[in-house]
């Protein structure tokens, strides 16, 4: 197995960090210079750039540009004019699903971009890495009548091809006449910059690999050998009423799979009889069901731990989720002991 080199990553990460404050044709080139290992070169562009506008680079950012540019003999005399701002400062993009409709020729942009859609897809595709797909609409938050661009997230589950699998997807967006690829490449389960998140949060999923599963998130701690499914005395409780809300405002946003009328009793409070929605949503990743955000919202008791820790890593709402994900979901739903194990822990 081959061994990651600690530098691509770092520089990688770093240029993750920066998309959204250096221009964008200058980070398509440095990312198609770090997918041919020309590490200096990078550096030299990410300094250059950070002489012209401030950037949000951290101390071990500056380490290892100061690190690349020694390398190469360059007076490091230019590293002192860089400007920095706070990695918390809020970006000056905002991003939809769909080109708004103030935006010009709205039809001609969604046609090319549909276009352009099914070229990075099928790059995708045929990346053994990848496993997930987003694009957003992006645009400047001081300009509702700019002319919209896309931009696209790829999640990919090895660190180690992350620098080259960005360098060949921008690649095919230019073959495919894309003049400057927008395109973000992040690792499955890693930390993940706002502006990718952003793109996630308030874009669409394009595509997800056939080999991602499905998970089920479960609602109650005892069930099936129980004679009625309920809670544990220690179950966890979210007592603080900001992060509810934000939990609930993730739950209650998932793309509908079951939509029903029918309803369940209340197991925590008998008395107010069957209250408790019975629908599932899901985000492309879980299927919940529509009882965790009622439990959550009335009773204060926390979703399934391993889906709230994921809500918590989103940073965001659910994706929109395009067709090959929404099947990709249905089809796991097709084993009937996957959705009752929604229910309880004994059925997971």
């Amino acid at each position: 197995m081959s061994i990651p080199d600690p530098t691509a990553l770092d520089l990688h990460e770093m240029l993750l960090r920066l998309a959204g404050w250096v221009p964008d044709d200058v980070l398509v080139e440095a990312r198609g210079f770090l997918a041919h290992g020309l590490h200096g070169e990078v550096a030299h562009l990410v300094t250059f750039a950070g002489t012209r506008r401030a950037l949000p680079l951290t101390a071990d950012d500056l380490d290892i540009l100061t690190d690349l540019l020694e390398v190469d003999g360059v007076d490091l005399h230019e590293l002192d004019t860089v400007g920095l701002v706070d990695p918390g400062t809020p970006l000056p993009w905002r991003f939809a699903p769909l080109p708004p409709s103030g935006a010009g020729d709205r039809r001609g942009v969604t046609l090319a971009g549909a276009r352009l859609d099914e070229d990075v897809v099928a790059a995708v595709a045929h990346e053994p890495a990848a496993r997930r797909l987003w694009q957003a609409w992006r645009r400047p938050v001081d300009d509702p009548r700019a002319q919209p661009c896309p931009v696209y997230v790829v999640e990919a589950d090895d660190a180690r091809v992350l620098p080259a699998l960005t360098g060949r997807v921008q690649e095919a967006l230019g073959v495919a006449g894309e003049r400057v690829p927008r395109v973000e490449v992040v690792r499955a389960g890693g930390e993940v910059p706002a502006y990718q998140r952003m793109v996630c949060s308030r874009g669409r999923e394009l595509w997800a690999s056939a080999t991602k599963e499905v998970l089920v998130a479960r609602v109650f701690d005892l069930g099936e050998s129980s004679a009625w499914p309920s809670f544990a005395e220690d179950h966890a409780r979210i007592v603080d009423g900001a992060e509810r809300a934000r939990i609930l405002s993730y739950l209650d946003a998932g793309t509908e799979l079951v939509v029903t009328t029918g309803t369940g009793e209340d197991v925590v409070d008998p008395a107010r009889g069957a209250v408790v929605p019975m629908g599932l949503r899901t985000d492309g990743t879980w299927i919940w069901a529509d009882a965790a955000a009622y439990y959550l919202r009335e009773h204060h008791l926390a979703p399934d731990a391993r889906l709230l820790a994921h809500i918590r890593r989103s940073g965001g709402l659910p994706p929109a989720l395009g067709a090959a994900s929404l099947l990709r979901v249905t089809d796991a739903m097709t084993d009937p002991s996957r959705v009752e194990s929604s229910w309880s822990i004994d059925g997971a």
